[in-house]
Protein backbone atom coordinates (compact mmCIF):
# COMPACT_ATOMS: atom_id res chain seq x y z
CA UNK A 1 0.00 0.00 0.00
CA UNK A 2 2.84 2.82 0.77
CA UNK A 3 3.75 2.01 -2.39
CA UNK A 4 1.28 3.31 -4.06
CA UNK A 5 0.97 6.27 -2.06
CA UNK A 6 4.34 7.58 -2.72
CA UNK A 7 4.40 9.26 0.99
CA UNK A 8 2.03 8.31 3.74
CA UNK A 9 2.23 10.06 7.54
CA UNK A 10 0.32 8.89 10.04
CA UNK A 11 -0.78 10.39 13.39
CA UNK A 12 -2.07 8.29 16.62
CA UNK A 13 -3.21 8.55 20.29
CA UNK A 14 -3.15 5.43 21.99
CA UNK A 15 -4.79 4.52 25.69
CA UNK A 16 -2.53 2.15 27.76
CA UNK A 17 -3.42 0.45 30.16
CA UNK A 18 -0.60 -0.85 33.12
CA UNK A 19 -0.72 -3.10 35.86
CA UNK A 20 1.95 -4.13 38.24
CA UNK A 21 3.79 -7.56 38.10
CA UNK A 22 2.73 -10.15 40.61
CA UNK A 23 5.96 -9.77 42.10
CA UNK A 24 5.17 -5.68 42.32
CA UNK A 25 8.21 -4.85 40.95
CA UNK A 26 7.89 -4.08 37.29
CA UNK A 27 4.86 -2.97 35.41
CA UNK A 28 3.22 -5.06 32.18
CA UNK A 29 0.92 -3.30 29.70
CA UNK A 30 -2.58 -5.48 29.86
CA UNK A 31 -4.17 -3.06 27.54
CA UNK A 32 -4.01 -0.82 24.37
CA UNK A 33 -7.10 1.54 22.94
CA UNK A 34 -6.81 3.57 20.03
CA UNK A 35 -8.23 6.87 20.57
CA UNK A 36 -7.12 8.28 17.41
CA UNK A 37 -5.98 7.77 14.04
CA UNK A 38 -5.25 10.13 11.02
CA UNK A 39 -3.42 9.37 7.40
CA UNK A 40 -2.32 11.75 5.21
CA UNK A 41 -1.07 10.38 1.62
CA UNK A 42 0.82 11.97 -1.23
CA UNK A 43 1.85 10.92 -4.90
CA UNK A 44 5.91 11.03 -5.42
CA UNK A 45 8.45 12.63 -2.87
CA UNK A 46 7.36 14.82 0.03
CA UNK A 47 11.00 16.99 -0.47
CA UNK A 48 13.43 17.02 -2.84
CA UNK A 49 17.00 17.51 -2.57
CA UNK A 50 17.79 20.94 -4.55
CA UNK A 51 21.02 21.54 -2.42
CA UNK A 52 23.03 21.40 -5.91
CA UNK A 53 20.96 23.55 -7.73
CA UNK A 54 21.66 26.48 -5.63
CA UNK A 55 25.13 26.32 -4.45
CA UNK A 56 26.71 24.37 -7.08
CA UNK A 57 27.75 27.16 -9.18
CA UNK A 58 30.36 27.81 -5.88
CA UNK A 59 34.03 26.47 -5.84
CA UNK A 60 33.08 25.78 -2.59
CA UNK A 61 30.20 23.55 -2.71
CA UNK A 62 32.58 21.04 -4.94
CA UNK A 63 35.71 21.56 -2.87
CA UNK A 64 34.32 21.95 0.58
CA UNK A 65 30.42 21.06 1.40
CA UNK A 66 29.27 18.55 -1.09
CA UNK A 67 32.73 16.01 0.42
CA UNK A 68 30.94 15.30 3.54
CA UNK A 69 31.81 14.85 7.13
CA UNK A 70 33.08 11.11 6.45
CA UNK A 71 36.12 12.84 4.05
CA UNK A 72 36.31 16.05 6.78
CA UNK A 73 37.14 13.48 9.33
CA UNK A 74 39.80 11.96 8.07
CA UNK A 75 42.14 14.95 7.15
CA UNK A 76 41.25 17.95 9.96
CA UNK A 77 43.37 17.09 12.81
CA UNK A 78 41.44 17.80 15.90
CA UNK A 79 37.82 16.11 15.24
CA UNK A 80 36.49 16.14 18.60
CA UNK A 81 34.30 18.82 17.86
CA UNK A 82 33.10 17.41 14.72
CA UNK A 83 32.20 14.34 16.32
CA UNK A 84 30.67 14.62 19.74
CA UNK A 85 28.32 17.75 18.55
CA UNK A 86 26.92 16.72 15.36
CA UNK A 87 26.13 18.94 12.70
CA UNK A 88 26.28 22.53 12.68
CA UNK A 89 24.18 25.32 12.39
CA UNK A 90 22.72 28.08 9.89
CA UNK A 91 21.14 31.09 9.88
CA UNK A 92 18.79 32.98 7.51
CA UNK A 93 18.63 37.03 6.88
CA UNK A 94 18.98 39.59 4.95
CA UNK A 95 22.91 40.75 4.53
CA UNK A 96 23.15 43.05 2.18
CA UNK A 97 19.44 44.86 2.20
CA UNK A 98 18.16 43.14 -1.18
CA UNK A 99 14.83 42.08 0.05
CA UNK A 100 15.90 38.34 -0.56
CA UNK A 101 17.49 36.04 2.36
CA UNK A 102 20.81 35.23 2.50
CA UNK A 103 22.64 32.14 4.20
CA UNK A 104 25.12 31.35 6.66
CA UNK A 105 26.60 27.81 7.19
CA UNK A 106 28.40 27.17 9.90
CA UNK A 107 31.40 25.10 9.62
CA UNK A 108 33.00 22.71 12.08
CA UNK A 109 36.87 23.86 13.73
CA UNK A 110 38.86 23.47 10.62
CA UNK A 111 36.89 24.67 7.87
CA UNK A 112 35.57 28.11 6.91
CA UNK A 113 32.04 29.59 7.78
CA UNK A 114 30.72 30.28 4.83
CA UNK A 115 28.60 33.48 3.36
CA UNK A 116 26.17 32.40 0.45
CA UNK A 117 24.17 35.70 -0.98
CA UNK A 118 20.77 35.04 -2.90
CA UNK A 119 20.68 36.36 -6.53
CA UNK A 120 17.50 37.49 -8.17
CA UNK A 121 17.74 33.88 -10.00
CA UNK A 122 17.62 32.30 -6.38
CA UNK A 123 20.80 30.35 -6.88
CA UNK A 124 23.77 31.97 -4.39
CA UNK A 125 26.66 33.66 -4.54
CA UNK A 126 30.07 32.29 -1.98
CA UNK A 127 30.91 36.11 -0.44
CA UNK A 128 32.66 34.37 2.62
CA UNK A 129 35.92 36.16 1.24
CA UNK A 130 34.99 39.53 0.58
CA UNK A 131 32.79 39.55 3.46
CA UNK A 132 35.60 38.02 6.07
CA UNK A 133 33.44 35.32 7.76
CA UNK A 134 35.14 32.16 6.87
CA UNK A 135 36.62 31.54 10.42
CA UNK A 136 38.10 28.43 10.63
CA UNK A 137 37.38 28.09 14.59
CA UNK A 138 34.08 25.76 15.72
CA UNK A 139 31.34 27.24 14.65
CA UNK A 140 28.03 25.75 16.41
CA UNK A 141 24.84 28.10 15.72
CA UNK A 142 25.27 32.13 14.57
CA UNK A 143 22.71 34.58 14.33
CA UNK A 144 21.58 37.37 11.42
CA UNK A 145 21.23 40.41 13.56
CA UNK A 146 20.12 44.08 12.66
CA UNK A 147 20.80 45.17 16.68
CA UNK A 148 20.60 48.63 15.96
CA UNK A 149 17.20 48.45 13.40
CA UNK A 150 19.33 50.72 10.91
CA UNK A 151 18.48 48.23 7.46
CA UNK A 152 22.25 46.94 8.02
Amino acid sequence: RIEEAGVVEQHAEWLTIWRRSESGNQLVLSSVQLQRFEQSEGAGKLFSDCTESILGGNESYRRQLQLGYPYWLQRIQDTRQMTLLGTPGTALGDVNGDGLEDLYLCQPGGLPNRLFVQQEDGSVRDTTEESGTGWVESCRSALLVDLDNDGD
